[in-house]
């Protein structure tokens, strides 16, 4: 279980850096395919993207230290 808590951590932590960089690109080209102008403020994830990146370091930490303590109980026996 707590192996599965720091991957889905880093799942997260991924896709919100992928979409940080890639909305204002995406953005970009379909703005100018439609001729109209751009303006990168609008694809700001602001708040959103921090408090994913937040629940994301928190799944890993508490991942990390559950893996952690399960292996020193585990090589315990």
């Amino acid at each position: 279980m707590s192996m599965l808590l720091a991957l889905i951590g880093v799942l997260l932590l991924s896709g919100g850096l992928l979409l940080q960089s890639v909305l204002p690109k995406l953005g970009r080209m379909a703005f100018s395919i439609g001729g109209g102008s751009y303006n990168p403020s609008d694809y700001d994830l602001g708040v959103a993207f921090y408090m994913q990146q937040v629940i994301a370091i928190s799944c890993i930490v508490v991942g990390s230290i559950l893996s952690r303590r399960f292996c020193k109980t585990d090589g315990d026996h």
